[in-house]
């Protein structure tokens, strides 16, 4: 879930981890971003009020004020995870000219490095570092 407020003047000016809470706090510009919780729903893209009323809760015990604040957007996407937790990487068997790097949820930030260097060495035509066949993008063919 991600709520999008208008920043306060006295609002945080570097990013915060509320890390008890699982909220992140972002400033962006004028505006100041709330984002938390991990809800696995399927397709399902409906806002559970009670997550964003637990999500202000949560920053207001660090940021009083928060629940005053202008909330300009509520929204949550999709986690690209994969059935068995574990990413794609590697060539789609459908397009040869597509490389798949996909999957790795709450962890894309982490194996971004990784990912990056071995879809290179597959661009390249080198062997990629690690087997990468436990990660085939073919497994669930």
């Amino acid at each position: 879930y991600s709520l999008t407020f208008k920043r306060p003047a006295n609002g945080p000016n570097m990013p915060l981890s509320l890390t008890a809470h699982k909220v992140a706090v972002t400033p962006m510009g004028e505006m100041l971003r709330l984002s938390s919780t991990l809800e696995l729903a399927g397709f399902d893209s409906s806002i559970n009020r009670r997550r964003v009323e637990a999500t202000r809760r949560a920053a207001q015990e660090y940021l009083p004020g928060v629940d005053k604040l202008e909330l300009l957007e509520i929204w949550r996407g999709f986690r690209p995870a994969s059935p068995d937790g574990l990413p794609l990487i590697g060539r789609s068997q459908l397009f040869s000219n597509l490389i798949v790097a996909t999957g790795h949820g709450m962890l894309g930030m982490t194996h971004g490095p990784i990912t990056g260097k071995l879809v290179a060495q597959i661009v390249a035509g080198q062997p990629p570092e690690i087997d990468l066949s436990a990660l085939s993008p073919a497994r669930f063919s």
